[in-house]
């Protein structure tokens, strides 16, 4: 079995060789990725290792392409068409819906090439939005052999606004959801014992990039609000930043110490002198450092109806909140906090399932299925 990964990400997230390198070790698959770029793209040094013989990474289209629909994606084709030879492969596996996807779709529709599509948070929450794309969108999914949701609430949130009633049986059919990994790493090093947390002063963790979609602000307000409950909290803020006016509301606490981006050789010592994970996105595609939370023992507090959502019912590893409801946050934080050792149990207890390993059987489930 021979599968062309479409990713015009692949040069900037780690988790698209994490699950290739799993199916290949499970499997006598050979897969290779075209990965087209915008015009002047630099690879930051932590992903140079995976750019290797199995990419064929291309600048080709310009940052006015970028902003624009169809002049972006034809340019893709039309590189991927010259360059590679589609009747090499048995199938396709785009890695998103309105980008990846859109490419395979047109590749299909001259070769007859089948393909898998993978719909993402920015599908769902930026492309869909728009009244055209959905059109295109449902040619795409129309055509396609399947559909992966990485989570069940995207699947039902697509189900409820783009799917008839008379076309729900033939798409689910179609559909499968199937989660991120988490990294190796992880696994190996995940603690042998649930979390104590701590005895006077609860100590929350937020690991991600500091802006408005992360909703840092949602969190301060619900410390706030356990201030006044007579709970004491203190909260680490860790990653890169991206919007200033969103650092400077966290510097503003005292309760509140906000670290650079970390390494997770780094990382993993900071979880473990933590508490409790929070990070309640606004949209969020799945969000992997919930699963490097939970490896150490920490019980995760989520978005309801995001990414991460439905993975578990509520209680057992943490709790889903509305992400404009710093009030709701508050109680949930509470509630981990009255049944810490149990969530905690829970959390160390469901990792595995979360092994690129188990992620690489489940894909290649499908794979078989389409070929």
């Amino acid at each position: 079995m021979k599968i062309l990964f479409i990713c015009a990400i692949y040069h900037e997230a780690l988790l698209f060789r994490n699950l290739l390198d799993s199916i290949e070790s499970q499997s006598d698959a050979e897969i290779y990725v075209f990965n087209g770029v915008e015009k002047g793209t630099v690879v930051k040094d932590k992903f140079k290792a995976i750019i290797d013989n199995k990419v064929f990474i291309k600048e080709c289209f310009t940052k006015l392409d970028s902003k624009l629909y169809f002049p972006k994606r034809r340019k893709l084709a039309r590189t991927l068409s010259s360059n590679i030879n589609v009747s090499d492969y048995d199938f396709i596996h785009a890695h998103s819906l309105m980008n990846n996807g859109y490419v395979a779709y047109m590749i299909s529709k001259n070769t007859a090439m089948k393909y898998i599509v993978t719909v993402r948070n920015t599908d769902i929450n930026r492309h869909m939005r728009i009244p055209f794309l959905r059109k295109i969108a449902g040619k795409i999914i129309d055509r396609a052999s399947g559909v992966i949701f990485l989570s069940k609430p995207y699947r039902d949130y697509y189900i409820q606004h783009y799917i008839s009633p008379e076309e729900k049986e033939a798409f689910l059919l179609k559909t499968t959801i199937i989660t991120n990994g988490v990294e190796q790493f992880w696994i190996d090093h995940k603690v042998d014992k649930p979390h104590v947390m701590s005895n006077d002063v609860v100590k929350l963790i937020f690991v991600g990039r500091i802006d408005k979609n992360k909703n840092v602000s949602l969190i301060l307000d619900a410390c706030d609000e356990l201030f006044r409950r007579g709970i004491k909290v203190a909260l680490t803020a860790i990653g890169e930043t991206a919007d200033t006016e969103e650092l400077k509301k966290l510097k503003k606490k005292g309760y509140v110490n906000v670290k650079a981006f970390m390494s997770k050789e780094e990382l993993i010592d900071e979880y473990r002198m933590h508490d409790i994970f929070v990070m309640p996105s606004k949209t969020e595609t799945f969000g992997r450092v919930y699963l490097e939370a939970m490896s150490q023992g920490l019980p995760v507090i989520y978005t309801r109806g995001q990414g991460f959502d439905g993975q578990f019912d509520e209680g057992v590893i943490g709790y889903s909140v509305d992400s404009s409801d710093s009030g709701e946050l508050a109680d949930c934080i509470q509630h981990v906090i009255d049944n810490y050792l149990l969530i905690s149990k829970n959390a160390l207890e469901n990792i595995d399932r979360y092994s690129w390993n188990e992620i690489g059987k489940q894909t290649l489930e499908l794979y078989n299925r389409v070929i």
